[in-house]
């Protein structure tokens, strides 16, 4: 929560000589930007919980650090691959925690970044991430800009043929099918932009696929069952663990889901025009429907 807008600010104090350009780009920003705060503030001040409203709105403040910093670095052309370059680096150190967490799920590395909340969603992959679905949406992202870069032939092939083989399985490993649907509109996206070949993607999609029937856990939150023939990888899950509770069938799930959005539409018609405040709901009437904390509408 801080290391992202203290490096923004960093950025924006490098670049600061390019503040007249940075200026001249964003100013079209301005008014909705204006509009997106003020509304906010009005919103929390407006909730029934303001305490809550008013804390999670403070903090949503750090965006506006980010895209300022990332306005500067959009500004410099001769930043840009660099700065895909170091995403793309740092998903992939990423990616390659989550592949630690699956040899080495009691490490004592994961336990300093994440609560002991998080680590029940196991045996779900996270690596260094509050959430499974975070994670598989980040790994989704890396797999995206791994292939402009395959594009523009800036990966030797085997470091090229060696991320794609680890960021696609650890879409699956996360576990997260909202992660899965990422993949697939991001597969569609870049074929409708001439972004990537209809061959490549189809490739893509090919691998993931098989992804999902051979490793347990994507098996498992799919509702796969794998034929005979096809031989799974049970090295990979600890006992007990296809039997954990973070891994709930797609149909359970909808329905659990289904409930948080009729409790959402309760709360739209009691207040449609200033809602209940920032990330009240799951204080509120999300802990109504779930009896616990912690759910919110998917939409908050």
């Amino acid at each position: 929560n801080l290391a992202v807008p203290l490096g923004c600010l960093a950025l924006a104090f490098w670049l600061w000589p390019l503040r007249a350009r940075v200026w001249r780009s964003a100013r079209p920003l301005l008014p909705a930007t204006i509009a997106l705060v003020a509304w906010g503030l009005a919103v929390s001040v407006l909730s029934e919980h303001p305490e809550v409203s008013l804390r999670y709105w403070v903090k949503y403040l750090a965006y506006l650090v980010a895209l300022a910093g990332f306005l500067f670095v959009f500004a410099t052309p001769s930043l840009h691959l660099p700065a895909y370059l170091t995403a793309y680096g740092f998903l992939a150190g990423l990616a390659l925690m989550g592949v630690v967490e699956v040899a080495c799920p009691d490490s004592g590395v994961f336990a300093m970044f994440r609560s002991a909340g998080s680590l029940q969603c196991r045996p779900r992959i996270a690596a260094l991430l509050p959430s499974p679905n975070t994670y598989g949406a980040l790994m989704v992202l890396a797999l995206a800009i791994g292939e402009r870069l395959h594009a523009r032939r800036l990966l030797p092939r085997a470091v090229d043929l060696a991320a794609v083989l680890l960021f696609i399985t650890q879409v699956a490993q996360s576990g997260s099918r909202n992660a899965w649907l990422a993949l697939a509109g991001a597969l569609l996206w870049m074929v409708v932009r001439r972004l990537l070949s209809p061959w490549r993607a189809g490739a893509l999609a090919a691998g993931f696929a098989l992804s999902l029937v051979v490793l347990p856990v994507p098996a498992r939150q799919a509702g796969i069952k794998p034929p005979a023939v096809v031989p799974q990888a049970p090295i990979l899950v600890g006992k007990g663990d296809l039997k954990s509770a973070a891994l709930c069938p797609a149909k359970v799930s909808f329905g659990l889901r289904l409930a948080l959005w009729r409790g959402g539409l309760s709360e739209l018609r009691r207040r449609p025009l200033e809602g209940i405040g920032i990330g009240v709901f799951a204080r509120t009437a999300g802990l109504r429907v779930m009896h616990r904390e912690g759910f919110d509408t998917h939409n908050l």
